[in-house]
């Protein structure tokens, strides 16, 4: 063997296995490996409030992993509404008989997506300020949740409403249950 050989064999037999095991025991994969999902689903919804959760979607990659929704039905049943919430800041609530003028904006109608998170990060800064750190394993679920929800909206809570075999999450029109989030 040359010298090179040695050294090589030397670096394989002595960081292999070290490698492995610090692989092994990671706690959190790395953000590459984070679940994402298949390009059917980020095309733009039509429905205001499916684009509404892919907004933040949207906000989640660009950082925001501990902005949280928490949807749920109104008394009437007919409304849903979905806050945007984040540990120490005031929520926003958006209502689906707002539709596309999310939160009361007048300029929202025509946005996609993309342009609807553009316009939650500016206007709620603090909202925004509290939700900006990691949190991979509550954004892991929120792509499988949008993954299962597809073409309906999650129900987190249900006023007035829910029996005691409605799950605590689950796809509106169809009740199926919802893993719960992380907490």
């Amino acid at each position: 063997m040359n010298p090179v050989e040695v050294v090589v064999v030397l670096i394989v037999c002595v960081l292999g296995p070290a490698l492995v095991l610090f692989l092994i025991n990671r706690k959190t994969p790395p953000r590459a490996a984070l679940i994402e999902l298949p390009e059917v689903f980020e095309q733009p919804d039509e429905r205001s409030d499916r684009r509404l959760l892919f907004a933040v979607r949207e906000l989640h990659r660009r950082g925001y992993e501990q902005l949280r929704i928490s949807p749920g039905m109104a008394r009437s049943g007919v409304t849903w509404r979905c806050e945007l919430v984040a540990a120490g800041a005031p929520a926003e609530m958006y209502m689906s008989a707002m539709e596309r003028r999310y939160f009361g904006w007048t300029d929202t109608e025509e946005d996609g997506a993309k342009a609807l998170a553009d316009k939650i990060e500016q206007r709620f800064p603090a909202l925004m300020q509290k939700s900006r750190a990691p949190d991979p394993t509550y954004v892991r679920w929120y792509v499988q949740m949008l993954a299962r929800t597809i073409g309906d909206v999650p129900v987190s809570y249900d006023a007035d409403m829910g029996g005691p075999d409605t799950p605590p999450w689950y796809v509106c029109r169809s009740g199926d249950a919802l893993p719960e989030p992380p907490a």
